[in-house]
């Protein structure tokens, strides 16, 4: 993997991170390991996001001097808070972003593991975990087990794609008759539902990562599973825009929390409806049609109301507060609203692969618990016949002309 920076940059990251730092009692690892994790991060990241990130270092370096690199760490600190304070320049915002990654670099600090191992056992005594009280999921007592026994989350079997539905730029069969671009809750039910009847090609511009690829090195994780490594931003870089990229897409890397657009009991009474607003944009919606398409997606992947053990006392809380201030408070509009348990689409202890509460929901399940896009539809899509193409963006979408001169149609696509 080639290293992204050059000296003067990890200089500045270096003395940047001194100035971050400064106000912690001790840092349980040296800052020049919190440097090099930051290179390895973004040099994972690769693309466009690592070319951005490399300019900021050197734009942040001019932003911040003169000299930043020669002051005091006190003159530091007062510069970076200067720059990041009640600043209406979007450039600044490049500053809170790399002290993000800086953070992300710490907090993220992974003892290196054997091959084959998932890290937990070289990361029991983490430094930086052990300074947070932070324990990884497979030492955990009480919840999953009885007293102070742990009881390990084993793998659920069967949920990976085999490799013999994966193609290349070489092996693209050449009878496929529709593309699928984008492997998440959108391209994965469309490939379900299309291989039915035809010979369909997923387009996927991320990796697949099996189960046992995926383990609690977030930073890792975070690069491999997201656009971006979870850096991208909107175009006035004002907020964070978290995008799979990653065969299974956004459920993935989500919580899995699945409401309904209408009709959920969790949504309020007087909001909108959206299907008469749908119509009035001129895209109207059969709405039975979309309350059946519910029904079943539903059922195939298994969403149910959560187990309450699964917030500790956290949901309980918020139940009871809530409840508390209805009591106190006698407005018809918050009486409305009717609060309860997210249904998602792993948890109950009924289920095949109850959630193992390991926590790492935004970093891929290692354990194979979720019913998702990628271990339990694209699957079922490729037993039917469907191909993934994997690691491939589609650039160009490419029109024609139907037969009759009716209006255009997509006839293929082009990719890198």
């Amino acid at each position: 993997m080639k290293l992204p920076f050059d000296d003067i940059q990890r200089r500045f990251l270096f003395k940047f991170g001194e100035a971050l730092f400064d106000d912690y009692a001790e840092m349980a690892i040296p800052l020049e390991a919190v440097v090099e994790r930051f290179e390895e991060l973004v040099a994972r990241i690769g693309g466009t996001k690592t070319d951005e990130v490399s300019f900021a270092i050197y734009a942040a370096n001019l932003a911040l001097g003169p000299f930043f690199d020669e002051v005091s760490i006190e003159t530091r600190k007062g510069r970076i808070r200067n720059r990041m304070q009640d600043t209406h320049s979007h450039f600044f915002h490049e500053l809170g972003r790399l002290r993000g990654i800086m953070y992300l670099s710490y907090y993220s600090h992974w003892e290196p593991a054997e091959d084959g191992s998932d890290g937990q056992d070289e990361n029991r005594a983490n430094p930086v975990h052990a300074q947070i009280g932070f324990t990884l999921p497979k030492f955990r007592q009480g919840l999953r087990g009885a007293g102070d026994v742990a009881v390990p989350i084993d793998v659920t079997p069967g949920r990976e794609i085999d490799a013999a539905h994966f193609v290349n730029a070489a092996t693209i069969p050449h009878d496929i008759d529709v593309v699928v671009v984008g492997s998440g809750a959108g391209g994965a039910i469309a490939a379900l539902n299309l291989s039915e009847h035809y010979k369909v090609l997923v387009i996927e511009a991320g990796p697949y990562l099996r189960s046992e690829e995926i383990n609690h090195e977030e930073g890792m994780m975070t690069a491999k599973l997201y656009k971006h490594g979870a850096l991208q931003t909107t175009a006035n870089n004002d907020i964070v825009v978290f995008q799979a990229r990653n065969v299974g897409g956004g459920p993935t890397i989500n919580n899995g929390i699945s409401l309904r657009a209408k009709g959920d009991v969790r949504l309020h009474p007087d909001a909108p409806d959206v299907f008469a607003k749908w119509a009035e944009i001129g895209a109207p919606i059969d709405e039975a049609r979309f309350q059946r398409a519910y029904d079943e997606v539903e059922a195939l992947l298994e969403i149910k109301e959560i187990e309450h053990r699964a917030s500790r006392s956290n949901g309980p809380h918020l139940l009871n507060g809530w409840a508390k201030f209805l009591g106190e408070d006698h407005d018809p509009v918050f009486h409305a609203a009717k609060p309860g348990w997210f249904r998602k689409n792993y948890g109950p202890p009924e289920s095949a692969s109850p959630c193992g509460y390991c926590g790492y929901c935004n970093t891929g399940c290692p354990y194979a618990r979720k019913v998702a896009m990628g271990t339990r539809v694209l699957p079922r899509a490729c037993e039917a016949g469907a191909k993934i193409l994997a690691d491939t963006k589609v650039e160009k979408i490419l029109w024609g002309r139907g037969p009759s001169g009716q209006p255009s149609r997509a006839i293929g696509v082009t990719v890198t």
